[in-house]
């Protein structure tokens, strides 16, 4: 879903240097890497923090800035919630699978979820939030046919979420929102 990485502006910082800077940090979100000069000149050069965020198939820039402020993650975070709303299937089905839908869509209490499989496979379906934390497995089992399952979203809070049905290793994600 998210990914963020910290590089820094030069080939001669270690990768082990920029773990701990990471780490000293508290941006666990991050991976750290090494050897960031060409990254950092391709996204608009030199600047301490330079932030950029890229997002979709085509790794877009969605949000760039040589001087992060704390207003920026507000502004980051509406970019990834358009990308995320630009579409409803944001990858291909499995081939095992025919179909996958969520309804309602946005769902208050219960979100049905129904897909129908082509032959035999295993299965798991979890839900995430926008920043890929799972936060619920709804089944992880081997399935055929026509499958139907409930899930109660009562204690999720209101926002958008991610499901995800992997089949025999392949997954799809389908995006729906919570508002109570």
């Amino acid at each position: 879903m998210v990914t963020a990485y910290a590089m820094p502006y030069n080939n001669s910082t270690t990768c082990s240097y920029a773990a701990s800077w990471v780490s000293n940090n508290s941006l666990s979100l991050y991976t750290p890497y090494d050897s960031g000069a060409t990254q950092v000149s391709h996204y608009g050069g030199f600047g301490m923090p330079t932030v950029v965020l890229l997002g979709g198939k085509n790794h877009r820039v969605m949000f760039k800035s040589q001087a992060f402020k704390t207003s920026d993650t507000t502004k980051m975070r509406d970019s990834i919630t358009a990308l995320l709303s630009s579409t409803t299937g944001i990858a291909e089905l499995p081939k095992v699978v025919a179909s996958f839908n969520l309804f309602p869509n946005p769902a208050k209490e219960n979100i049905s979820i129904n897909f129908d499989l082509k032959e035999t496979a295993n299965v798991m379906i979890d839900v995430t939030d926008i920043t890929g934390k799972q936060v619920a497995i709804i089944m992880n089992e081997k399935q055929n046919g026509v499958v139907k399952r409930e899930f109660s979203t009562a204690s999720l809070p209101n926002g958008i979420y991610l499901m995800r049905l992997t089949a025999d290793g392949n997954s799809a994600t389908e995006k729906f929102s919570v508002i109570h």
